[in-house]
């Protein structure tokens, strides 16, 4: 036939070919029964159940990252109107369960489908749905340009249009369907079908004592009324499961009874139905072993496998989605925005990523943003340095003496051959004003990644508080009813401050005290590296002895009785305020609710003060574990929140055992609870070490 002036145009000639092969009709038509896929595999197969639920609930726990380009480098944003969509898409559903449904309609259907709802095309929208694909019709255009001219949504006889921009189409690959993605039931479809029969056959078999039916026989003539009796006798006695195992017994003369099964072991029945359990297994890229498969161990341990879960299933659905939602929505929120997930938020990935971080460290011809960049983190200031095995330093700061190489070890010149040279220089190593910087930027981002981690404990740990507290408030009959202590329990509050944050507080003092163990080997320590490893890296070298164990507990303990007691005097206060205002039990109420104290800045404060606290409290620990590490040095933040007596004792250096002179207080270090909270909190300083010998 002849086409058409617009499908002569030269732009997309293939589309052309497949709207002029697929003719003019208006919609495309999925040619596969969703109805009957998801009764026969989701509804009733355990195994597709299973794999779909697997991999759609570990896609839905990673975290989303936004990053904005700033300068050329991308720059992760904490907060922003796109995260905020993404954990809250719409008003029925969380992030999670959103992302849930996005990918178990893509492996039912091959197909998913997200909607978004603005008022205007152009601006952000204000929701997210996902939609149910055996709803969906495309819609086909005559323009090759935009082959899809909308989505039709049906619901009943009620049918709605979508424009195309508003609609998410993700699909997985079909080699003969243009418009629709090849659902993985349909894949396994015939081992669906095999199960679905082998689980009615099994019932059947179970119903006579997996052993079907014999043969009775008898010499004489039987009529058709001895057959039915037969029938009717054996079927109430000897069938069901109840009646497994009874034995057979006939009245007449030479009746008897030939049973025609053959032994279960011989039937080789669970054998077939695990193939096909593995079968069904390896088209949804789930290894076997993690749905209670012993026998088939593809993996060394459970652990292995979901690794491997996650980077050959998971991830790669997870990138699709990730670049798919770059293209469609994140664009509407800022064209310098980027979207990604957190890879190291995922618990199955840490050992890989431990080994891959320790490969990179042990790498000594690379500088250091050279393994930043190969760890997906951006430069840092006076990062492109090499480190030599020898002590740790930069290159070019090697004692001084000129650099040579024989082999492959470092030879230092002659002047490096000198001790007292090379002590003076460790000395003098932290003291030189860039590497000062660096050392803080170092600390400052640690503080900044826990300051996180602490925020989303306390908020949860503040709201539970106060959920607490307005129950108890609201069992009074009136105001002049209630006893303070009846609704705040101080030792109570306590004991729940040290459930909740414990472990917080020794996994941060810990990774202080190895930032101060590698800041005495002249190097950086990159929290961001490790903060989601379980357990400590195998090439960490600080110890937490059972000393500093008990130093921690202290501080948990210091920390939550400050903030409680803080908490019980507000509500004292506020009690005796209500009662002299003789207010009811609602207004006390929504006194309490309004309280700054349960504020959400009053936990990332908290937080900052914290973070900070406990990793300089763990370098100065780390200092100690380190033989030639006799001093420390205050380094002072100098940012605009900096306190006056901080900026005057910045490079003061003193032994580790004696305090420093801050604001007329005596401070171990910066963050001491020793001081008072004028002094301490909200401090970004730190401090650095002074080797010697």
């Amino acid at each position: 036939m002849k086409l058409p002036r617009w499908m002569r145009a030269k732009e997309n000639p293939v589309m052309r070919a497949v709207l002029a092969v697929l003719g003019w009709s208006d919609t495309a038509w999925s040619a596969v029964s969703y109805d009957s896929l998801a009764k026969a595999g989701y509804e009733q197969n355990p195994w597709v159940y299973a794999c779909v639920r697997l991999i759609a609930q570990s896609a839905s726990r990673i975290n989303w990252v936004l990053q904005r380009r700033s300068r050329g480098d991308m720059v992760e944003v904490d907060e922003h109107q796109l995260l905020t969509l993404l954990a809250r898409p719409n008003e029925f559903e969380s992030g999670a369960r959103l992302t849930e449904k996005v990918f178990a309609y893509l492996l039912l259907a091959g197909n998913s489908y997200v909607l978004k709802v603005h008022g205007v095309p152009s601006a952000p929208p204000r929701f997210l749905y996902s939609l149910r694909p055996d709803r969906m019709t495309i819609e086909k255009s005559k323009d090759f340009k935009s082959p899809i001219g909308g989505y039709i949504y049906s619901v009943g006889s009620d049918t709605v249009k979508l424009a195309t921009g508003d609609v998410l189409h993700l699909l997985e690959f079909h080699p003969t369907d243009d418009w629709y993605g090849l659902s993985r039931i349909q894949v396994a479809a015939r081992q669906v079908d095999i199960a679905a029969e082998a689980a009615e056959w099994n019932k059947k078999l179970l119903e006579n004592d997996m052993r079907p039916p014999g043969l009775i026989t008898a010499k004489g003539a039987i009529t058709q009324a001895d057959i039915d009796m037969f029938r009717r006798q054996f079927s109430e006695a000897y069938g069901g499961y109840k009646n497994a195992g009874t034995p057979l017994v006939f009245s007449g003369d030479d009746v008897k009874y030939d049973p025609l099964s053959i032994a279960p072991r011989d039937v080789e029945w669970l054998d077939g139905q695990k193939l096909v359990m593995r079968q069904i297994c390896s088209v949804f890229g789930v290894a076997s072993e993690l749905l209670g498969d012993s026998e088939n161990k593809t993996y060394s341990n459970i652990q292995e496998a979901r690794r491997a879960l996650y980077m050959e299933t998971v991830l790669p659905l997870m990138d699709m989605y990730r670049d798919e939602l770059n293209n469609w929505l994140t664009p509407l929120f800022g064209d310098d925005l980027r979207l990604d997930y957190d890879r190291d938020s995922i618990e199955a990935l840490q050992e890989e990523r431990e080994k891959k971080y320790a490969y990179l460290a042990n790498a000594r011809w690379l500088t250091l943003n050279e393994q930043r960049q190969a760890c997906g983190y951006e430069d840092i200031p006076g990062g492109d340095v090499i480190l030599v095995p020898l002590s740790e330093i930069p290159l070019d700061a090697a004692v001084g003496g000129e650099a040579q190489t024989e082999g492959k070890r470092l030879i230092l010149g002659k002047k490096g051959s000198d001790a007292a040279a090379a002590a003076s220089t460790r000395r003098k190593f932290w003291r030189d004003p860039e590497r000062k910087e660096r050392l803080w930027e170092s600390y400052k981002a640690r503080v900044d990644t826990r300051e996180r981690s602490f925020t989303r404990l306390a908020e949860a740990y503040l709201k539970e508080q106060r959920d607490a507290l307005l129950a108890k408030i609201r069992k009074h009959s009136s105001v002049g009813s209630i006893a303070a202590e009846s609704v705040f329990d101080l030792n109570q509050e306590q004991k729940r401050y040290r459930d909740t944050f414990l472990g917080w507080y020794r996994d941060h003092f810990r990774r202080g005290g190895e930032a101060g163990m590698r800041a005495a080997k002249g190097e950086l320590f990159d929290d961001a590296q490790f903060k989601a490893d379980p357990d400590k890296p195998t090439s960490w070298m600080f110890q937490m002895t059972p000393e500093l164990e008990e130093v921690v507990r202290r501080l948990v303990l210091d920390s939550g009785s400050r903030v409680n007691e803080t908490t019980k005097e507000k509500i004292y206060q506020l009690l005796k305020q209500a009662q002299e205002a003789n207010e009811t039990v609602e207004q006390f109420t929504q006194r309490v609710w309004e309280s700054v104290e349960f504020e959400v800045w009053r936990a990332r404060l908290w937080a900052r003060t914290e973070s900070a606290k406990v990793d300089n409290y763990g370098q100065l620990e780390g200092y100690r574990q380190t033989e030639f590490v006799g001093k420390r040095g205050w380094l002072c933040s100098f940012v605009p929140e900096s306190r006056e007596a901080h900026m005057e004792v910045d490079g003061t250096e003193l032994p580790l055992d004696e305090p420093f002179l801050v604001g007329g207080e005596r401070l171990m270090y910066p963050g001491d609870p020793a001081g008072s909270a004028g002094n301490v909190c909200n401090c970004l300083c730190t401090t650095y070490p002074v080797m010697e010998g």
